[in-house]
């Protein structure tokens, strides 16, 4: 299993690897270090959860095209592990600012393996949050009408507005433009880390970025949840009791939506109090809030 620095990748977003080739026209992203795969057996129903496989996406400067590498995807059961490769496809822009590559269907051909890929599409985001850029990935398919295939990275990044109201019943509204979640999945514990940068729950609390970490998730094939009783955030790497949090509740699509809801209560010198925490969180937020 790969292991990811999480709270560097969310702090300072998803870096990527990128070069130029022998063509100096010939870009290549290298995503490999943070995919999170999804992989169901249409048959049997068996999900395989892992972070093995490695994706590289290379376009072509002259046409405008992308040529999709996957390797090492696991399947479940006994299944093995699989490799695809799909070659020059045209790339267009959605209504909600992303890149779109989608195929009907196609003949894969990789490392002398052969596979028919269906309904492909991979949608890539970046979006910029106080001068750091972010980078949103969602990818879906179907391998030899057989395995249903879904992707994203991990920390996967959630954006949405934050509603937070106090003891008294007053609310408080922290927006996509100045904080989001990210979610750093370990299929093998079933642990998630969740990170909150910029959080804010009153209006004299000082934004600060925090993280709730080994928290139990239960996995689906295209869905997890998250409860637990209490929790203690950290902060810079260490542990604030006096922002406990109780009552966490996560539910939603790999891709999104994601419903989040939490209760902070907090005892410090300057604030004492409970805060209920609610958001509704996307992947990719609309135009109007980038």
């Amino acid at each position: 299993m790969k292991l990811i620095n999480y709270i560097t990748a969310l702090i300072t977003g998803i870096a990527l690897t990128s070069c130029l080739g022998e063509s100096t026209n010939i870009y290549t992203q290298d995503y490999s270090s943070y995919i999170f795969d999804s992989v169901t057996d249409n048959e049997t129903s068996a999900t395989v959860l892992s972070t093995s496989s490695t994706l590289k996406v290379k376009t072509d400067g002259n046409t405008g095209k992308v040529s999709i590498e996957i390797n090492n995807l696991e399947l479940p059961g006994s299944a093995g592990y699989i490799n695809l490769n799909i070659p020059d496809r045209a790339v267009t822009i959605t209504e909600d600012g992303a890149q779109r590559v989608y195929i009907p269907a196609v003949t894969s051909v990789a490392n002398g393996q052969t596979h028919t890929v269906t309904g492909f599409e991979m949608k890539t985001y970046l979006r910029y949050l106080n001068g750091q850029a972010y980078n949103l990935l969602v990818l879906s398919y179907d391998v030899d009408s057989k395995y249903s295939v879904r992707s994203i990275f991990s920390p996967a990044y959630y954006w949405g507005t934050t509603v937070v109201v106090d003891g008294d019943g007053k609310s408080y509204t922290n927006d996509a433009q100045t904080s989001f979640y990210g979610f750093g999945f370990d299929p093998e514990k079933k642990t998630a880390k969740i990170g909150l940068v910029n959080a804010k729950f009153a209006e004299n609390m000082p934004a600060m970025s925090m993280t709730f970490e080994e928290v139990p998730v239960t996995f689906g094939p295209n869905y997890f949840t998250i409860a637990a009783g209490e929790v203690t955030p950290k902060i810079n790497n260490v542990p604030f009791p006096s922002y406990k949090i109780t009552d966490l509740n996560v539910s939603g699509n790999y891709d999104g939506p994601v419903s989040i809801r939490f209760t902070c209560t907090i005892d410090t010198e300057k604030m004492k109090g409970s805060y209920q925490v609610t958001a509704q969180l996307y992947v990719f937020p609309p135009k109007t809030q980038n």
